[in-house]
């Protein structure tokens, strides 16, 4: 991150997105006072570690989330009693994210009720963005039912990431473009895929699919991120690609391996 200001001169703070991982709501709020005094434009919910810290299963549980996301949507645009320097941005954009454990995440439920709770969300909620996974727990597309929420979801005023995780292995070129373009048909406002590398080559193949991508898409907004130390170049980018979204560690740590801090 570091390095890439010192490139630029000037890293679009705007663009830069810091997670909140707290297990209880008092820890989520105290995470996010920090993260609203941080030089960041987006806060990432990652609400599967609230979900991990409770034996969720039923409707109710749906409404524990959504109170704790009114707490977070709140914080993030109350601008009261904060000391705030020049260049800060008050307002921060709130991303709704339960990363499942198929993809590395600790939200171990089917498909049938993560697609349920993501209606909820939609459509109760007044986070600005929420993060979809492609794949159901089999690894497999069902378009039907991605198009709908795509589709609700851009009704009701949110943007959307549709996303694919590996914390095992970096697929083939071909399976990874194929995944971008899926996730580009179905009306996803950001394409983001991240997986682990088992060497160096692994992470040129993820660079060489997201410059492919870019090249065929121009005005595609994409992140594509190389997991750990040795893919830690493509969170800065390329000449050929420059990454939607910069994720960072946040208050509670990183939410990935090979987060930086700012």
């Amino acid at each position: 991150m570091k390095d890439r200001e010192k490139n630029t001169g000037r890293l679009d703070i705007s663009k830069i997105c810091m997670p909140v991982t707290g297990c209880s709501k008092n820890e989520i709020i105290r995470q996010m006072g920090k993260a609203m005094t941080a030089k960041c434009g987006m806060i990432e919910w990652r609400a599967d570690h609230f979900w991990a810290g409770y034996p969720f299963g039923g409707k109710r549980d749906h409404e524990m989330i959504l109170d704790v996301l009114d707490v977070i949507c709140k914080m993030s645009k109350n601008t009261e009693e904060k000391k705030f320097s020049e260049g800060d941005i008050i307002d921060k954009s709130v991303i709704f994210t339960l990363r499942t454990k198929e993809e590395g995440g600790k939200a171990d439920l089917r498909r049938s009720a993560y697609m349920e709770l993501i209606r909820d969300v939609i459509q109760k909620s007044s986070a600005d963005m929420v993060d979809i996974e492609l794949l159901d727990e089999n690894g497999t597309e069902d378009r039907a039912r991605l198009e709908f929420i795509v589709d609700m979801a851009h009704e009701e005023g949110k943007k959307v990431i549709l996303s694919n995780h590996d914390f095992d292995r970096t697929p083939d070129m071909e399976v990874i473009t194929g995944r971008m373009d899926s996730m580009k048909e179905l009306g996803a406002d950001i394409v983001k895929v991240a997986y682990m590398p088992c060497d160096s080559h692994d992470v040129d193949v993820l660079m060489d699919a997201a410059e492919c991508m870019k090249k065929k898409n121009p005005e595609m907004l994409l992140v594509a991120i190389s997991m750990g130390e040795i893919g830690k170049r493509t969170r800065e980018g390329s000449e050929a690609y420059d990454p939607a979204v910069f994720f960072v560690s946040g208050p509670g740590g990183p939410s990935a391996p090979g987060q930086d801090e700012i």
